[in-house]
Order: structure tokens, then sequence, then C-alpha cells
């Protein structure tokens, strides 16, 4: 099973869920909710959650689809309104994953982590006084993998 969940009823915190690997369609369609997070024109955090191994493999196509799109003017956005950005992988990917650098690839404050706890942790670093609690966000995860 393959999904992509965009879920923003957290604002000002936004979560991306990934599960399994993700095809060019499904991409394409999460680039299309964070043009419409982009377009409030806001800032917020966002904590990309990929829950599987696969989720973190890329399809043909991805790779350039993503770069056109910052290109086009996402990156300048993703500067403005992006306050933070937390990643979340498991923990059998983290070691192949931990030296990319959510700074130097988006230009915003962030981090890469195996573990949900210590991402939302650091939204916290980053906004000491959110709308929601680190168990609103647990929680919301968690609903969607029952």
């Amino acid at each position: 099973m393959s999904r992509i969940l965009g879920i923003d009823e957290l604002w000002p915190t936004c979560i991306v869920i990934v599960e399994g690997k993700q095809s060019l369609e499904q991409h394409i369609q999460m680039i299309k909710i964070w043009d419409d997070w982009l377009g409030k024109k806001e800032a917020f955090h966002i904590l990309r959650y990929y829950h599987d191994a696969h989720s973190l493999e890329q399809t043909p196509g991805v790779a350039k689809a993503t770069k056109s799109w910052l290109r086009a003017g996402a990156q300048d956005k993703i500067k403005e309104y992006i306050s933070s950005m937390q990643i979340v992988v498991p923990l059998e990917s983290y070691d192949n994953v931990k030296q990319l650098s959510v700074e130097r690839v988006f230009s915003v404050s962030g981090g890469i982590y195996a573990s949900l706890d210590e991402a939302i942790k650091m939204i916290y670093t980053h906004d000491p006084s959110p709308s929601h609690l680190p168990e609103d966000v647990l929680s919301l995860i968690a609903s969607e993998f029952t």
C-alpha cells in the first residue's frame, strides 16, 4: 500500500505522512497540497513523517518534478513561510539519511530524526507556544495507522 497525506488541522503545524513508495502522480498531488499551504502566505511548521523504508524510495521523475517546482517559485515561498521543517524517518533508515541537511536543501531551520518525539520537541524549540500540544500531533499521526 502506498499513500501520501497532507494534514493541516493543527495549523500552523502541517503534517505530511508518506507510507510506501510514492508514485509520480502522488508526488505531484503532494506538491499541490504544499502549494495550498504556501498560498496562505502565513508562517507555518512542517513535520514530514516517513512511515517505512519504502516511503523514502524515489520513483523516476520525482526529483525532476520537485526541482522544477522549486525553481518555479516554491523555493522562495518555502524560505518565506516555513518556520521549520522536521523530517522523521524509520529507525532502520536513519543512518542512511542523517547526514542530509534540511537547512542546505530548503534554506529553513530543521532536522532529520529517527524519533517522532524528538521532531515534535524541535517544533516547540522554534515555536514555544503553538496552538496545539505534542500529544495532539502524536494522536493525529497514530490515528492514521489504526
